[in-house]
């Protein structure tokens, strides 16, 4: 250690102002006056702070008279400006206590003091100011600077420098009176000397005289004085201070001495007391020292007599015994050895013998504080007790009220080897209780006496009598001393009266409970808790007790939990209780530790009942159903809510609770108004209406029930429920309750009481709907959906039909994956029109993802949840062994067999097929692995890339029909989506001329403001190789200005090529901005192949949309001024959106319409699969698994181009329909209005134009656009096959090709027959024959027919496929479709639009011609035969006039592209509309086809039948009658040439050959030549007149019937 002048210098050098010679001088008595130690502890740099604050703080306090002159409460903090500890510096004039007074208040606060600094200076060394008069130079400053560890706050700094300024104050105020306070003492020994004198009394007054010498001799340290003065009046006494006797800490007259609630002085009756009292008597202040000592303050009270002997008042110093006179013995002292003596002599042993050392020991010993102050008969009393301990050692109890019952003090003995800290603490509360009082100090004393002695001072209610039963309050001690070991030996001998079982638990629980445990409860409660802690060890499982304690109040109880190993988690404890009902008041955790090193923790919960006042169940009755629950919340089985408050107030178990959460889960996915928590706690206030609410579910599907009884009994239930109804007054808690009476009512099937194969119940919950039924859902409602519910996952199905089938979505969608499903549902249902089931969807949720957040883990709790969600599905499904339909077990069934359940790949679970399908295998289900098409024995459908390539036919024909051939031409493209994704990729791999100028998916944005096609080409093909994003894009083959930017970054810098691709004015802007801009693009297409919505129309909201992830970047459709959109994805654009678009003269389809690819790729999969696998069940079987799927590969191009020619003819079909939507808007109205009145069609949920919107555009001449005609072809599909399913067309001998064809070659011609057995041949005929007609015919041909003509549906169709048969329109219709690229694609649409006009004119024939009905097998045969002849013969049988025509078609056709046979052929399509009339007049008049040919074309040529049929196609009908009118017009003008051609075929008789229009007269009568004339010049003048009429036409055609009526 350095010496002190060297530190000295170096404190020095860090002072500033060393030029101040005062300052100086300061510093160096401060050093040299402090402890050199505590100093040189410090580092020198602290040091000089110190003295520059206390030399400041002195130069600011020169002048006060303060005893404390200044104090400074401040932060200590380190070099970074953090608080580590607190300073206090005080300065004063030095005086006695002043470092132990606050040293004692800094203790009793547990702060801990770090460093004391405490020099004086003195008074001349201080800062050059004046001097105080008073001041005595030699006088000194008390210098104290103290540091502490603790860390104050600014506000508790505040308080604790008031504090130390009060006891600053003290100490000046028991230093400066100390000479008067002495000279008091001095003053009361010579008044207590005028005491009356008797013998007995002589001897204390004696005694007390010695007693205060010995006081006045620095054996007490004064600290206070005040005198009274005694009168007395009416026999009462009174006493009151003298004034100005007060000194020290009593100088405040005010300030009583004893602490009193509510008067200063003591109350009448203890005044009285103090009349009776000693002339010296010795008590404790109920309050501490604030000087010295903190603790009680000594009081000694001496009468004070005038010098006749009379009581005149009383003196009353406070102050502490020195430590001498606790550590004396009591003979050296007087007052205490005079009441030793008294206590020995009473005691009646004689000096010397054993008794008497042993009693005067026990005196010796006794606290010395209290032997002051009891009288001498209690002392004999307790110490003849205490020698008695010595003999028997127990815990002994000794109580002494003080005087005027403001303390009471009790002593106990205690065997020394049981004597621990925390029995101290035990008797400390046992005593506050006994009392009703406050313990303010105990003194311990342990010596090598077997007993230990404790003494408590317990502060009491000086205004409450003091009652207390001795005998009881020390056996409560005595019992808090006995050891627990032994109390647990009784309790179990006591209980079980087998001496073994009590050992063994003395044993091993002994010394197992923790202290605390101990403490608070009794042995019995151990023994209870021992069982408990006995099964967590044999089973490792949490073990709970529900019960009500004896002392609880009503709607109070008790729950203690025992945890094997460690602790619970109060956080997921708490939130668990609360949900069941409970608020916890209180919790007692103990830890059990056994000797074996096995630990079970105990926790005591102390609850209340939330809403005790309906509750009417006990304890007892819940009690087993209530640990279930509660064991199974906290394990994880069963859901935490608010659902589980109703097994404490209904008494309903969790596994039958979990039915009412499977249905709030279920209503809260539809559009139910109320929130979760809300319709929890409604249901909560009706536990009758929850009781009746699992019986009508249980007497729905309850397995063991007959179908009589269950009826009866849904019956008495709904009576009970609407009963109990009555009582609910809200209409929302109404309203809630019947949603849950209603969705139960009209639920057809659940799983509930299905077992697992443990036995036990299933962890997952699925019901099965009928959804028209259900009142909260929004439209369109499904056919039927099951809703699975699980702890780990929750899935809706939606079914648009018995058969149908769609995709399984894992949705990110918690809130309203239902909404998501049937969004997707209602796409996939007008998707699903071209193929045999209707539109499904199905979608699960992972409900509590993996902490980890790694995404092997995600997949694998995805994997799990849908394995779940399609068990769920799979256990309400009929299964099909042969032809008969196996029943689910244990399921109750309301509705019919339903056996067809297909699921698919959709978002999330494009890998999950082969999970299905080992599900369906476990299953022994009928599909097999047709279950779930495309796994590793199906159709990829990225390997396929047969989504994107169906889209592309839709894409391709917009630009044809633009007359731009995107596949030869290079055209720009923005897109959604990225190359590693299926439908973008193979999307942008479609055509080699693909510029794609711009692109984002959910990670990065891509911007090529000017790509090279072909090096962008090969890019982009090896990234969708390598299933890589944007962010491994080349950058260095991106074009000048060309940016890959992260969709993270908050603003992105855009290179001039971006901002004018994108006519983007910002040099800096948001990622969403930049999106934004490239869907407003000007661009050739828009390619969506990504997930989200970001096109709207202008009058929908983002919230209408329902995809709050993509609301920033969205866009209106008139907005977008991409020429054509290409939708790959599903949802990217809204349906109002595309109208909008469309409207604005935008080139889009739909959806359903462009990525029906994968659909109907997986459709063929599973019906191909449902074929083969039925021919694998053949004994012996002709086709192994292996070579089933080898044949399937074989097969996947050939279904590609079935899949991909049906994406062709939807695309082609709606422009068909576009080119007559204005002309025919009143027949889709019509069709429209049908749909809606079979309610098969909601036009707002669709939003197809209403009325008046139509009306509207009738007058502007506009029909519907694209989009919507999608919707209408779809409905009318969807409806046309329901319709065909129901005839017998599906069974004729003549629809057998086109059920084969559906099916690829290799099939076709090796399995034709199992093909004509297939279970779905009905289905997949009516599909394809649906499909056929409406994109050929239109959606609204079969419609009219039907409706407004009253031809039957069979009817019809039986003329569709006899025409279609005859005239082998397949082929016609497959070459004008193999020109695409060759020609115009108006022209093919024309060419395909003349094609349909021959059907309709020759189907119309059929319907009105035949007098029979028609057989398609017979007419086709019938009719073939001679169409072949005519069509050969048609050049020779032509008039020349009508030759010349179809050579001027044909020549127009082949300037349109067409090859030159098919331009022909076409040209002949008019002609050979009349093929069948003329066959049939062969027939029937027995003449040749050439013959009936010869003499139908001459009759119309010679009668100008052509020309009036054109005068009537384009006449304008301007009301729907006029319409009609023609439409007849035109039959009756057919029938006239018919009919006309028979005539002259009959007059002709065997000339009939020779026919010509120079003979014709030569064959008619005079009569029939004039009439003939008549009929020409007729139809002369009409060809005169300017415009043709109606009327003039109905006169033409009335002449021409003349001719041949």
């Amino acid at each position: 250690m350095a010496s002190k002048s060297s530190f000295t210098e170096t404190i020095l050098t860090h002072l500033e102002s060393k030029s101040d010679k005062d300052f100086i001088a300061f510093a160096k008595t401060f050093i040299n006056a402090s402890d050199t130690f505590e100093i040189s502890a410090r580092p020198a740099q602290a040091i000089a702070k110190v003295i520059r604050t206390h030399w400041e703080m002195l130069k600011e306090s020169k002048g006060s008279t303060d005893g404390c002159l200044a104090i400074k409460v401040q932060s200590q903090k380190d070099a970074q400006g953090k608080s580590t500890g607190t300073i206090i510096d005080i300065i004063s004039h030095d005086m006695s206590f002043i470092v132990d007074s606050v040293t004692a208040e800094l203790t009793s606060r547990d702060y801990s003091i770090t460093s004391l600094i405490h020099p004086l200076t003195p008074v001349n060394d201080g800062p050059d100011q004046d001097k105080n008069e008073d001041e005595d130079e030699s006088q000194s400053y008390s210098h104290l600077h103290i540091t502490v560890s603790n860390a104050l706050p600014l506000s508790e700094q505040k308080k604790l420098a008031q504090t130390l300024s009060h006891i600053m104050e003290d100490v000046k105020l028991a230093n400066k009176d100390w000479p008067m306070m002495k000279a008091m003492l001095r003053e009361s020994q010579k008044s207590l000397s005028n005491a009356p004198s008797d013998d007995h009394h002589d001897l204390d007054i004696e005694e007390n005289l010695e007693f205060l010498e010995y006081l006045y001799q620095d054996n007490f340290t004064l600290l206070g004085y005040r005198e009274f003065s005694f009168s007395e009046k009416e026999g009462l006494l009174s006493s009151k201070p003298v004034a100005g006797s007060s000194l020290g800490l009593l100088r405040n007259e005010r300030k009583p001495i004893f602490v009193n609630k509510k008067e200063i002085s003591l109350p009448t009756d203890f005044q009285i007391k103090r009349k009776d009292l000693p002339s010296l008597h010795i008590s404790k202040v109920n309050r501490e020292s604030s000087v010295h000592r903190k603790v009680p303050l000594d009081c000694i009270s001496v009468k004070l007599f005038d010098k006749k002997g009379k009581l005149k008042g009383e003196g009353i110093f406070i102050g502490l015994f020195t430590s001498v006179t606790y550590n004396r013995s009591l003979g050296s002292i007087p007052y205490l050895r005079r009441k030793a003596e008294k206590v020995l002599q009473r005691s009646g042993f004689k000096p010397g013998t054993h008794d008497y050392r042993s009693l005067r020991h026990i005196l010796e010993k006794y606290p010395r504080d209290e032997f002051f102050q009891i009288k001498i008969n209690k002392l004999t009393s307790f110490c003849e007790k205490i020698m008695k301990l010595h003999e028997r050692r127990h815990v002994a109890l000794f109580v002494r009220e003080d005087l005027f019952s403001r303390y009471v003090s009790c002593l106990v003995y205690v065997p020394r080897d049981r004597f621990e800290t925390t029995l101290r603490l035990k008797f400390k509360t046992i005593l506050e209780n006994a009392f009703n009082g406050e313990a303010i100090s105990y003194h311990l004393s342990i010596d090598d006496s077997p007993l230990a002695r404790v003494m408590y001072t317990i502060n009491i209610d000086p205004f409450k009598a003091v009652k207390f039963d001795q005998d009881k309050l020390e056996k409560l001690l005595q019992d808090a001393a006995h050891s627990w070991p032994q109390k647990l030996f009784d309790a179990a001998l006591s209980k079980t009266g087998d001496d073994a079982r009590a050992f063994y638990i003395r044993e091993a629980f002994g010394n197992s409970f923790s202290s605390e445990y101990q403490e608070i409860y009794p042995a019995t409660d151990a023994l209870f808790d021992i069982e408990k802690i006995e099964t967590v060890l044999q089973t490792g499982r949490l073990q709970l007790n529900l019960f009500k304690s004896k002392t609880a109040k009503p709607g109070e109880v008790n729950l203690k939990a025992y945890n094997p190993d460690k602790p619970i988690l109060l956080s997921s404890v708490f939130p668990v209780l609360e949900n069941m009902g409970l608020s916890v008041n209180s919790e007692l955790p103990s830890k059990v530790a056994l000797s074996d090193g096995k630990i079970v923790w105990v926790h005591d919960f102390s609850m209340r009942l939330e809403n005790n006042e309906n509750n009417s169940l006990t304890v007892e009755e819940v009690k087993p159903i209530f640990e279930e629950a509660l064991f199974q919340i906290l394990k994880g089985e069963v859901e935490d809510d608010r659902f589980n408050q109703l097994v404490i107030k209904a008494g309903i178990p969790s596994e039958h609770i979990v039915i009412l959460r499977g249905y709030l889960r279920y209503l809260r996915q539809t559009s139910f108004p109320f929130s979760k928590t809300y319709t929890e706690n409604t249901l909560a206030r009706f536990p009758e209406i929850c009781r009746l609410l699992v019986d009508l579910f249980f007497a729905r599907f309850d397995p063991n029930m007959s179908d009589e009884s269950r009826a009866d009994k849904q019956g008495t239930i709904k009576k009970a429920l609407d009963k109990q109804l009555e009582k609910v007054s809200s209409l929302d808690h109404d309203q809630i309750i019947r949603l849950f009476i209603n969705v139960i009512s009209h639920t057809l099937r659940t799983n509930y009481f299905q077992k697992s194969a443990q036995g036990k119940q299933k962890p997952y919950l699925s019901f099965k709907l009928e959804s028209a039924q259900i009142k909260s859902l929004p439209k369109p409602k499904p056919f039927r959906e099951i809703f699975v519910y699980s702890r780990r996952t929750e899935g809706i199905h939606l079914r648009g039909d018995e058969i149908a089938r769609g995709g399984i979505r894992w949705s990110d969608r918690h809130e309203d994956f239902r909404t998501e499903v049937l969004g997707l549902m209602k796409a996939q249902q007008t998707k699903n029109s071209i193929i045999v089931p209707m539109g499904a969807k199905g979608g699960f949720i992972v409900k509590h993802p993996p902490a980890s957040g790694d995404r092997q883990d995600m997949y694998r709790e995805g994997v799990e949840c849908y394995r779940i969600f399609i068990r769920g599905l799979l256990d309400l499904t009929d299964n099909l062994k042969g032809q008969k339909i196996i029943h689910p077990e244990n399921v109750v069934r309301h509705d019919g067999d339903d056996p067809y359940l297909v699921v698919a790949a959709d978002k999330g679970t494009a890998s999950f097929s082969d999970i299905a399908n080992a599900l369906s295998e476990d299953y022994d289900f009928w599909l097999k692995d047709a279950f779930a098409s495309g796994g590793s024995a199906g159709y990829d459908h990225k390997e396929m890339g047969i989504t994107a390539r169906g889209a592309w036919e839709s894409v391709k024909r917009h630009f044809r029909e633009l007359n731009y051939d995107i596949q030869k031409q290079d055209f720009s493209v923005v897109g959604v989506g990225d190359m590693g994704g299926d439908v973008f990729g193979n999307g942008m791999l479609l055509s080699e001329h693909i510029r794609l100028i711009g692109a984002f998916n959910h990670l990065h944005i891509f911007c090529d403001p000017d790509p090279d096609t072909a090096k962008s080409f090969k890019e982009r093909k090896r990234l969708f190789e390598e299933v890589k994003g944007w962010d491994q894009y080349n950058e260095k083959l991106l074009s000048k200005g060309g940016r890959i930017f992260n969709r993270s970054e908050k603003s992105l810098t855009l290179t001039p090529e971006i901002k004018e691709r994108f006519q983007i004015t910002e040099d800096r802007v948001s990622p969403n901005e930049l999106m934004t801009a490239m869907l407003k693009a000007q661009t050739d297409l828009l390619w969506f192949g990504g997930i989200g919505t970001y096109i709207k129309s202008f009058e929908e909201s983002h919230g209408d949309v329902g995809d709050k992830s993509n609301d920033a970047q969205r866009i209106n459709g008139n907005e977008v001024r991409a020429k054509v959109i290409g939708e790959g994805a599903n949802l990217a654009i809204t349906q109002r959106g595309r109208i909008e678009y469309a409207k604005h003269g935008g080139r889009i389809n739909a959806d359903f319409i462009d990525n029906s690819g994968g659909v109907d790729s997986s459709d063929h999969e599973v019906n191909i699969k449902i074929l083969l696998n039925k021919i694998m069940d053949r004994r012996p079987a002709p086709l192994t698994i292996k070579s089933r799927n080898t044949l399937l590969d074989k097969m996947e191009e050939e279904v590609a181009s079935l899949v991909l020619e049906h994406n062709y003819q939807q695309a082609q079909a709606l422009s068909l329909m576009e080119l007559s939507a204005a002309s025919k808007l009143g027949e889709f109205a019509s069709f429209m209005h049908y749909l809606e009145s079979e309610t098969l069609l909601d036009r707002k949920v669709e939003f197809l134009p209403d009325d008046e919107e139509i009306a509207e555009r009738k007058e502007k001449g506009r029909g519907l656009t694209r989009p919507e005609l999608a919707v209408v072809s779809c409905y009318a599909k969807i409806n046309l096959t329901k319709a065909i399913m129901k005839t017998k067309l599906p069974d004729q001998k003549a629809t057998q090709d086109w059920l084969i064809s559906y099916f690829p070659q290799p099939l076709q011609k090796k399995y034709s027959k199992a093909i004509l057995q297939h279970r779905l041949k009905r289905a997949i005929f009516s599909t394809i024959l649906a499909s056929t007609v409406i994109n050929r015919m239109g959606p609204t041909f079969v419609d009219q027919l039907c409706r407004e003509d009253n031809y039957s549906l069979e009817t019809v169709l039986n003329a569709f496929l006899v025409v279609y048969n005859i005239f082998d329109l397949g082929d016609i219709w497959d070459k004008i479709e193999a020109q695409d690229g060759n020609m115009p694609a108006m022209a093919q649409i024309k060419a395909l639009e003349e094609t349909k006009a021959m059907t309709e004119r020759i189907m119309m024939w059929f319907l009105g011609s035949l007098s029979r009905t028609i057989s398609p097998e017979k007419d086709i045969e019938f009719f073939s035969k001679g169409v072949k002849k005519l069509k050969a013969t048609l050049k020779e049988v032509l008039p020349e006039a009508r030759q010349t025509q179809i050579s001027q078609i044909t020549e127009m056709n082949e300037a349109n592209g067409f090859p030159k046979e098919l331009a022909h052929e076409l040209a002949l399509l008019g002609p050979m509309s009349a093929a069948c009339d003329i066959v049939l007049i062969s027939s029937k008049l027995k003449v040749t086809v050439e013959q009936a040919a010869r003499a139908y074309y001459l009759a119309g040529e010679y009668y100008s039948f052509y020309w009036l049929r054109k005068q009537a196609k384009f006449m304008e009908a301007t009301t729907p009658w006029e319409l009609q009118a023609l439409e007849r017009l035109r039959d009756q003008l057919y029938k006239c040439q018919s009919e006309l051609a028979k005539k002259l075929l009959k007059k002709a008789g065997p000339k009939a050959g020779e026919l010509a229009e120079e003979n014709i007269r030569q064959h008619y009568s005079a009569e029939e030549i004039s009439l003939s004339q008549h009929a020409l010049e007729t139809i002369s003048e009409l060809k005169t007149e300017g415009t043709v009429t109606l009327p003039m036409l109905v006169v033409a055609v009335t002449t021409l019937k003349n001719l041949y009526d």
